[in-house]
């Protein structure tokens, strides 16, 4: 993974942000310290399950949370919702995000903006056995 940074930070008052994040510090500062406490307690398995019906579109739960993935026509989808690739880069996109934000937060720091921009190559022809590739990514790219 190649990732580029750029980003103008400034201190948590300076941008106007100071209460969210100090709010956000407070509650990182929290976890971290039950964390210290037990490190093994930290570990954890979370289970998502999805089913597909007619067609092809895969409604996924995950506790309270649901997200419906599926092709477009051109695949055989009736375009229900993002690909399985949107839901893996906006995966990234709020991990690097969410992760720049928390340690800005912690350190005193804040974003006024932070975008992150994920690139993933494919080689499609894997997706249908016709290459000796796999149907993951070929390369990825993120951008800050």
């Amino acid at each position: 993974m190649n990732a580029t940074r750029t980003a103008n930070v400034l201190p948590a008052e300076e941008a106007g942000d100071d209460d969210r994040d100090a709010f956000i510090r407070h509650a990182q500062n929290r976890v971290i310290e039950r964390i210290r406490e037990d490190v093994e307690a930290a570990r954890s398995t979370i289970v998502a399950v999805g089913e597909i019906g007619e067609g092809l579109a895969c409604h996924v739960r995950q506790g309270k949370y649901t997200a419906t993935l599926d092709f477009g026509p051109g695949m055989g989808g009736n375009s229900e919702g993002p690909s399985p690739g949107f839901h893996a880069r906006a995966a990234v996109c709020g991990c690097v995000a969410m992760g720049v934000k928390m340690l800005a937060a912690r350190e005193g720091l804040a974003f006024r903006k932070v975008t992150v921009t994920v690139e993933t190559d494919f080689d499609d022809a894997a997706l249908f056995g016709l290459s000796p590739s796999t149907a993951a990514p070929t390369e990825t790219r993120v951008a800050i």
